[in-house]
């Protein structure tokens, strides 16, 4: 591990140890991932602990294809899932000292106390009893990051993303966490290709296509071949819940808590555009796009006019000039822009002079 981590306080390291094992949980609602963005906004300090948690989480998840990470599996086997959690804890606390992080520039106890978890699910086996291989993978701000999987597909990460990739003898599942992903995915009829995000999920057997988490919705689009798009309780539970059928050149969103909208089409230029570094945004609600382009900037935007929240707005703008977008939107909407210390911009109501 590189990065050089911040001394901070007790409190704020639990506070964020916290949040980040239960957003990762499974069990994070709507509303604690809005409370949660409202911490982060309060303090750097917020930021850092809760960012540091990542750098953690990403290397632990690199980990699991080195040495060190098979003899930590090694150490942890056998054991039945009582003992798990101890054989994690005496593992991981002897490696994060030794090869990992500086223990006075972090509370070693705090990180494996995290770390427990993220091991138990690179190291963990299906309740089947199936083998299964996990990867974790995340980027940082601003970062586009490339991921080749072991039988050549392919996928590239936005900036502050997270997916978590499973794959066992009979499929291949990635779990997106937050952010956006393009896949590229070879051809397999014998193992399908899954991604699944929050109640969505995504079946494929071999195609290109983009997955994209919006604060209050999600999108997914076909670049090549076809996708099938369904509730994920449909392919979970085997049932046969209307889903939707994508082909190249087509995009469908569901907002939050609602149906799907219609397909729509969508161009090969504006589905990549994101890889090329550009943000494209078309007839999107303002909340999202102020979300989705804070990921690219490293700062906060803090939108103070709920009532403007579902908006619909088209601006383009490239990866780069994000902190020019407050001023943008306040040029089309009846919004006044707050700069505030720490590269902090708050957006709110216009009051009218006259």
């Amino acid at each position: 591990m590189s990065a050089k981590f911040k001394q901070l306080s007790e409190e704020i390291n639990q506070r964020a140890n916290d949040w980040f094992v239960h957003m990762h949980s499974g069990n994070a609602t709507d509303a604690e991932r809005e409370q949660l963005n409202t911490w982060l906004s309060e303090s750097p300090e917020h930021r850092e602990a809760y960012q540091q948690l990542h750098v953690i989480w990403q290397d632990l998840g690199d980990l699991a294809e080195t040495a060190e990470g098979h003899a930590l599996k090694q150490s942890m086997q056998p054991a039945s899932i009582f003992e798990l959690p101890k054989r994690a804890f005496d593992a991981l606390t002897g490696f994060l000292q030794n090869a990992m992080v500086p223990v006075k520039a972090y509370h070693i106890s705090s990180i494996v106390a995290v770390s427990i978890a993220i091991v138990m699910v690179i190291f963990g086996v299906e309740d089947s009893g199936k083998p299964v291989v996990n990867h974790l993978h995340t980027s940082t701000t601003g970062e586009i990051k490339s991921i080749e999987m072991a039988d050549g597909s392919r996928i590239v990460l936005g900036a502050q993303s997270e997916i978590q990739i499973q794959i066992n003898e009979d499929r291949r599942l990635v779990d997106l966490i937050s952010g956006e992903a393009f896949f590229d995915v070879r051809t397999d009829a014998e193992k399908p290709f899954f991604v699944n995000v929050n109640d969505v999920s995504v079946r494929v057997v071999g195609t290109q296509f983009d997955v994209h988490k919006r604060y209050s919705s999600i999108s997914i689009a076909v670049l090549e071949g076809s996708v099938s798009v369904a509730e994920r309780s449909t392919y979970e539970n085997k049932t046969h819940s209307p889903g939707v059928v994508l082909t190249a050149g087509q995009q469908v969103i569901k907002p939050k808590n609602m149906d799907f909208e219609a397909v729509k089409t969508i161009s090969d230029i504006e589905l990549g555009a994101w890889r090329s570094g550009r943000l494209i945004y078309r007839d999107m609600a303002l909340i999202d796009i102020i979300t989705d382009a804070s990921r690219y900037f490293d700062g906060v935007i803090s939108l103070r006019a709920s009532e403007l929240a579902d908006q619909k707005v088209t601006v383009t703008l490239r990866a780069d000039q994000v902190t020019e977008l407050p001023e943008m939107l306040s040029q089309t909407l009846p919004l006044a822009v707050r700069e505030m210390p720490e590269n902090r911009f708050l957006l709110e109501r216009r009051i009218n002079s006259h």
